[in-house]
């Protein structure tokens, strides 16, 4: 075997190691704190910029909050520094467009940000998600948001989804030749572009486990057609790879079509550190870590709440 043969081996067994130590740590870490919330409520509320708020439900069974997404949203503990990005971003009237909404925490945000006037679309292809994400929209009153229960990527169709046993934020669609193991689900697959059509877009955000490589193939013409458009996207080094994928596919896409200011989503400092598309070949993609990027045409405003670190 030769070494570069060597080096990929290495590499992608270093990827199945953290995809299975991450998703047993988050695991038992969520269900601990899953049981420790037993018989509470199953709820929590999402507040505006304006005080306005809405109530979310999460998931029942064993989806009780004891995943990674419902723990960290009862313990008010997810991606703070995100929330704080799109709070800066969304205001009154903007369109939001939520690529892998879960059950809908960003969803939620953005309507209470864009107001009635504004306008949220939320993609998200599993049934489960999709029936909390649907029913927390319904409940609020949310006349705002077009729930698109379809995964987006670069074509119209179906695939596959893999349905991860313990993490609601885990399903992901299947690559091409991958062996099948576990459950999968045929879902209904879109683009952006298709749905959105000739709608202008402020913000765009993509959370869908290591494919957004094709996400953003399949949003060209929306890119085109928004130049103040303001990307946010989950940079996710092992899931692209295990799915045979560039992880650096969406950001170099992004960048030539004009995105060029990148910035990387300091949760635990509550800052965005500006960063070059190359530092993050070499600094992240070798790693399982998962972060999430914001990319523009312009800088970052200066007079932001969330401030800018080098």
């Amino acid at each position: 075997m030769s070494g570069q043969s060597v080096s990929r081996a290495l590499t992608r067994l270093a990827d199945l190691t953290a995809e299975a130590v991450g998703s047993a740590h988050g695991g038992v870490a969520a269900a601990v704190r899953g049981v420790l919330r037993l018989g509470r409520d199953r709820s929590v509320v999402v507040v505006g910029r304006d005080g306005t708020s809405a109530t979310m439900r999460l998931h029942e069974s064993r989806f009780s909050g004891m995943d990674t997404i419902g723990s960290q949203l009862l313990s008010g503990s997810y991606e703070p520094t995100t929330r704080r990005v799109l709070e800066a971003l969304v205001t009154s009237g903007s369109t939001v467009v939520d690529v892998g909404a879960n059950i809908g925490y960003f969803t939620v945000l953005s309507a209470l940000l864009a107001g009635p006037t504004g306008r949220v679309i939320a993609f998200e292809p599993e049934p489960r998600n999709h029936a909390v994400l649907t029913d927390n929209v319904a409940r609020n009153g949310l006349r705002q948001v077009m729930v698109v229960q379809a995964a987006c990527a670069d074509r119209v169709g179906q695939h596959e989804l893999s349905i991860n046993s313990s993490e609601t934020g885990w399903h992901r669609l299947v690559a091409a030749g991958e062996v099948g193991r576990g459950k999968r689900v045929v879902v209904e697959v879109t683009t952006v572009d298709t749905i959105v059509g000739e709608a202008p877009v402020d913000v765009v955000k993509i959370d869908v486990e290591g494919h957004e490589g094709a996400v953003v193939t399949g949003m060209a013409q929306t890119l085109a057609d928004n130049p103040g458009i303001t990307v946010i996207l989950e940079h996710s080094p092992a899931q692209a790879r295990l799915a045979g994928l560039d992880p650096l596919a969406p950001v170099t896409l992004l960048h030539q079509a004009g995105l060029r200011h990148t910035y990387v989503v300091r949760e635990d400092k509550a800052v965005l550190e500006k960063i070059d598309v190359e530092s993050l070949r070499s600094r992240d993609v070798k790693t399982g870590r998962s972060v999430n990027l914001v990319m523009r045409a312009q800088p970052w405003p200066a007079d932001s709440a969330v401030p800018v670190v080098s």
